[in-house]
């Protein structure tokens, strides 16, 4: 699949599918931020920021059982 937007660094597809004007009205407030392996970027109940667009890697969406183990109930990502 070609990338519409082939001056991009970014796979997001979500980011993909925005128009040209759209993109460059949010780039100048995107960060480039590489995260290390256990790094939590949401706690239930917490307010979102920043928000993250995957374009590298895999998220999981982990859940804490009540005896303290935990599951991998989603990922986000390639």
């Amino acid at each position: 699949m070609a990338l519409p937007h082939s001056d991009q660094v970014t796979a997001n597809r979500i980011l993909l599918t925005l128009s040209r004007p759209a993109l460059d009205r949010l780039q100048p407030d995107f960060e480039a931020v590489t995260l290390e392996r256990g790094h939590v970027i949401y706690q239930v109940d917490a307010l979102i920021t920043p928000v993250y667009f995957v374009d590298r890697g895999l998220v999981s969406l982990v859940k804490t059982m009540q005896d303290g183990r935990t599951v991998e109930i989603g990922a986000v990502g390639y």
